[in-house]
């Protein structure tokens, strides 16, 4: 007689599992297979790299199909990490496409299986928590072999990156410091011409009110010099053969009564306050500020 068993959807034959339940965890499992094909997307590699089956279990199992390497193009050592083309070019010769590394692909795989595993995790006992506790310390040497990984990637690059850069401040620095003396001159400039324009219009509005000052004593009379000083004409814009230039409004602030300030402007000193929670704990007293302990877990190896 086959035995039986029973399910939320009724009876079923042992050997054969119930379809229902069968159909319920095959279409989860997809359901994680589609998760598992973007988060590789994600890294770069095609899906059509990917070889993923469901079980009837809900379970998903999914390798990274073997790729032939590129072909290596011949180049010359010249040090430093720079070798030269045949023709010459001198380039930097670095890894690229970490997705088809298959380094890089384990440790993909071995991620989505510790993740899978984390989701399904239940921890209820000293034990479960002494379990989940290794665990966490796999994690971190994991992190670090990923972060060991990643740097042989993008140390070189970097590396190159700021050396190409370095070389092209050598063309930029002067520039720029060319182009801030240059403006601070001619800034320097037209403030000054200002200046002028306003003395000179000082002197003849002064000029024009000692007269009527004079002449109010003298019947009409005065003997004051009112013949205007020449004021220099001041041109917003400057053209030029190639472009135009003027003086743009360039508001600043700066403080000057602090207590006056709104409190809204006052900014709380982040990096000061975590120093002395960190340092102080809550020790130290700050009016309007409350330090608590929010403990976080810790492993270290053994």
């Amino acid at each position: 007689m086959e035995q039986k068993g029973k399910c939320p959807h009724g009876e079923f034959l042992l050997a054969e599992g119930c379809p229902q339940c069968i159909a319920e965890r095959k279409a989860a499992g997809e359901e994680k297979a589609r998760t598992i094909v973007e988060l590789v997307e994600e890294t770069g590699v095609p899906a059509d790299n990917l070889k993923i089956e469901v079980q009837d279990d809900g379970s998903v199992d999914f390798t990274m199909k073997e790729e032939a390497p590129d072909t290596a193009v011949e180049t010359v050592d010249i040090g430093y990490g720079i070798r030269a083309l045949p023709g010459g070019d001198v380039v930097a010769v670095v890894k690229v496409g970490p997705g088809k590394d298959a380094v890089v692909v384990k440790l993909l795989e071995e991620v989505m299986r510790i993740k899978e595993y984390a989701d399904k995790r239940v921890v209820q006992s000293p034990q479960d928590s002494k379990d989940a506790v290794n665990d966490i310390k796999g994690m971190g040497d994991l992190k670090k072999a990923i972060e060991e990984k990643r740097q042989e990637y993008v140390g070189p690059l970097n590396a190159h990156v700021k050396a190409v850069n370095d070389d092209f401040k050598l063309l930029t620095g002067p520039l720029a410091e060319a182009d801030k003396v240059t403006r601070g001159k001619v800034t320097a400039y037209n403030n000054e011409m200002q200046r002028r324009q306003r003395e000179a219009e000082e002197i003849n509005r002064a000029k024009d009110e000692l007269a009527r000052k004079e002449a109010a004593l003298n019947q009409g009379v005065f003997t004051v010099d009112t013949t205007p000083v020449n004021v220099p004409h001041v041109p917003k814009l400057t053209r030029a053969e190639t472009a135009t230039a003027g003086m743009v409004d360039n508001w600043k602030w700066e403080v000057v009564d602090f207590d006056a300030v709104p409190k809204e402007y006052k900014v709380v000193d982040d990096a000061m306050l975590n120093s002395i929670a960190k340092t102080h704990h809550d020790r130290k007293q700050v009016p309007g500020v409350r330090f608590y302990n929010e403990p976080t877990l810790r492993v270290s190896s053994r």
